[in-house]
């Protein structure tokens, strides 16, 4: 990394939304870009396992086509399964998975979430969200397994459930987890 230039550094912590470089996925090599997110209802037509693999393949095909070929990460908002992805097992929120009180079922369906997620070619969940819903005003409070950060602390199975344990995240029904929405997260 240390002959990288200024541009490829840049270009290697960029992401780009899927939809910005869907029609000329020669930018992710032009920009060096070091990953690609499919927010939420961000799709390629079809929306079919086919077209996702097909279009990662795509990205990652751009991607290893700059001077150093380092691979693409793609990121895709699986927060309550790849709900992105027709036809895909959609969950129930994590408001829903934490009144459960249950962190070996939080733990099998992130499971079955990164094996869906993997199947049509992303690697990376933005998911699980950990934050600590408070107030009820907060139009998010479904993304929260709870009011209280025990509940929220014990649902960390689902980090384990997407990632695997340590050495499995290169298996192809593991993706990489994004503890996300924690520091600064509005509103909650």
């Amino acid at each position: 990394l240390g002959r990288m230039t200024l541009a490829e550094k840049v270009g290697q912590i960029a992401q780009a939304e899927r939809a910005d470089v869907a029609d000329d996925p020669g930018q992710v090599t032009e920009a060096r870009l070091g990953s690609v997110l499919s927010g939420g209802g961000s799709v390629p037509a079809p929306n079919t396992p086919k077209a996702w693999a097909d279009m990662v393949d795509t990205f990652q095909e751009a991607a290893l086509g700059t001077p150093l070929g380092i691979p693409l990460l793609y990121g895709v908002d699986s927060v309550h399964g790849h709900n992105n992805l027709l036809g895909a097992t959609v969950f129930p929120h994590n408001i829903g998975l934490g009144a459960t009180r249950d962190p070996a079922l939080v733990r099998r369906i992130a499971h079955i979430t990164a094996e869906e997620t993997r199947a049509s070619g992303p690697q990376w969940a933005f998911a699980p969200c950990i934050c600590v819903a408070r107030d009820d005003r907060w139009g998010r409070t479904y993304e929260s397994f709870g009011e209280t950060p025990g509940l929220v602390e014990s649902m960390e199975t689902s980090i384990d459930g997407l990632q695997g344990h340590p050495g499995q995240l290169d298996r192809p029904d593991r993706v990489l987890a994004t503890a996300k929405h924690f520091a600064g997260d509005g509103l909650t």
